[in-house]
């Protein structure tokens, strides 16, 4: 297992990520004219609004003991899990990989799951707008309206996704047997292989397929050679190029400079939000828009046009040249240090970060561990490197498929014991660093993290390679943290909150950090 690795590419499309709602929510019906003492009923308990058209949402179903001023006591007999999706109808009970895949469904799930505190069958209060008998309304029909109203969704449908205008044949020596086999032997949810031919057949340009694989995840995609060779250069320790790390948040792309690299020696100091890149804009989901970054040659002058949180904008001149790639970086800040991790790469981040980390300890300065601008990187690594902080032979998460679990074991090596150990986190956080800050936030309690909901991507990818060059990155495993819950699109809750305006602002964090 040690060489299957998770690949978070440098331009991961993930949509699912935080929006704030406020707390007061219009009522869904007036409780004591609908509802009667003795019956039963849904209780919502918690409404996470996550992408403009989804939510993830937690509720109870029992019976009604007495409504009062403005709450709803009942007795909870049973709990669920449901993800929303406004361009998906409702599915009710559905099995346990209705979250990671999210669609509008929901599952039953244990009363402790998700920081659950209420158990089976113990009265308790909730809010009597979000209380509503079952005679009523089925679940469907509650979820909609009520996330609709809290989070402020608009009553009608979201848009259709935009798909590219041209398309791009699959080439003539593409493997579709191969595909077929890999696509349903080793996608997580496991396909019937002839119901994947039959599609598959059907399917003669590139825009096709990735729409297929998109409906049984969000991150399963084919990368024609090109593609592929573009990502596989970008995660090479050695590099030619701008010496930037380029990461993104819906329609949002931070760039983030290598301490020392081109960018940085051309003044681009700290983290900015991406204008345009050599006079043009980059869009994420089109490769064409940024692949010319694949034949930049030593002293080629690229300009960067780059905005800072207050909207002010700077147009930096880098000149092209050869740079490290390195996955962790010491810095200086003010009278404290930042170990910041911008990948977990196999075989150097766990040294790295030990090496960092009895630096830190030997100075007596607080150990602050930066993942906001770390898009993951290899699951294993990050094993390795959260085992610095833990005991070895702890059982620190799983990873899953429709036929098995597999968990996930903390090894020899701690370093850290007692100290603080405070851990930033942003929307751009995600995949394998999520994973290690859930593992801190779980079994260390001097563990503290700090900043925004994370990204919620808690699917393992691996990378099918083909003979004409070309690779299919398929996902081949769900996640669990480190309670055995898929996390998959829900993200993690920081101890801290710092509002997603000054992500960038390492002041603001070490103000937050005290």
């Amino acid at each position: 297992m040690r060489y299957l690795f998770l690949i978070s590419l440098l331009f991961s499309n993930t949509a699912c990520i935080g929006v704030k709602s406020e707390e007061t929510t219009p009522p869904i019906v007036d409780i004591q004219s609908a509802n009667i003492v003795g019956e039963t009923v849904f209780a919502i308990e918690k409404i996470d609004c996550k992408s403009p058209h989804e939510a993830f949402v937690l509720f109870y179903k029992g019976q009604l003991q007495k409504v009062q001023n403005e709450q709803a006591q009942i007795t909870a007999t049973e709990r669920y899990a449901l993800w929303y999706d406004r361009s998906h109808e409702g599915v009710v009970e559905t099995d346990y990989w209705c979250i990671p895949r999210k669609r509008f469904c929901s599952s039953p799930i244990q009363f402790s799951d998700w920081g659950g505190k209420l158990k089976h069958g113990e009265p308790s209060f909730f809010n009597k707008t979000w209380t509503l008998a079952t005679r009523l309304v089925d679940i469907p029909s509650l979820i909609s309206k009520a996330t609709q109203q809290h989070c402020h969704f608009s009553d009608t449908a979201p848009p259709p996704e935009k798909t590219s205008t041209s398309s791009h044949p699959l080439p003539n020596d593409w493997p579709l047997r191969i595909i077929n086999r890999f696509i349903s032997k080793n996608h997580y949810l496991r396909p019937n292989f002839e119901e994947v031919k039959t599609t598959l057949n059907q399917i003669t340009d590139i825009e096709a397929l990735n729409h297929y694989l998109k409906s049984l995840d969000p991150y399963s995609k084919y990368l024609p050679k090109e593609q592929n060779d573009f990502y596989k250069e970008r995660w090479r320790q050695k590099q030619v190029g701008l010496g930037v790390n380029i990461l993104v948040k819906n329609d949002n792309l931070l760039v983030v400079p290598i301490y020392n690299g081109p960018a940085y020696r051309a003044g681009l100091k700290s983290p900015r939000y991406l204008m345009t890149l050599n006079d043009k804009k980059i869009v994420a989901t089109d490769f064409s828009t940024f692949s010319f970054l694949t034949q930049l040659s030593p002293g080629t002058r690229i300009p960067l046009l780059v905005e800072d949180k207050t909207k002010k904008t700077k147009k930096y001149t880098v000149t092209v040249a050869s740079f490290k790639n390195t996955s962790v970086e010491y810095i200086k800040e003010g009278k404290h240090q930042l170990i910041r991790i911008h990948r977990f790469y196999d075989g150097e981040t766990a040294q790295l970060l030990k090496t960092y980390l009895l630096k830190t300890i030997k100075q007596g300065k607080d150990i602050i561990i930066d993942l906001r601008y770390c898009p993951g990187g290899s699951l294993f690594e990050a094993i390795d490197a959260v085992s610095l902080f833990l005991p070895p032979d702890l059982e620190i998460g799983a990873l899953k498929n429709v036929s098995q679990t597999q968990p996930l074991i903390s090894i020899p090596g701690q370093i850290v014991k007692n100290q603080t150990i405070y851990v930033w986190t942003s929307p751009f956080t995600a995949s394998a660093a999520e994973f290690f800050g859930q593992v801190l936030q779980h079994y260390k309690q001097n563990a503290v993290i700090v900043g925004t909901r994370t990204q919620g991507k808690c699917l393992s990818q691996q990378m099918f390679e083909f003979e004409n060059g070309s690779a299919l990155k398929l996902t081949v495993f769900e996640i669990g943290d480190p309670d055995k819950l898929p996390c998959e699109g829900i993200g993690m809750t920081p101890d801290v909150e710092i509002y997603p305006e000054n992500i960038l602002d390492n002041r603001h964090f070490l103000s937050k950090t005290k």
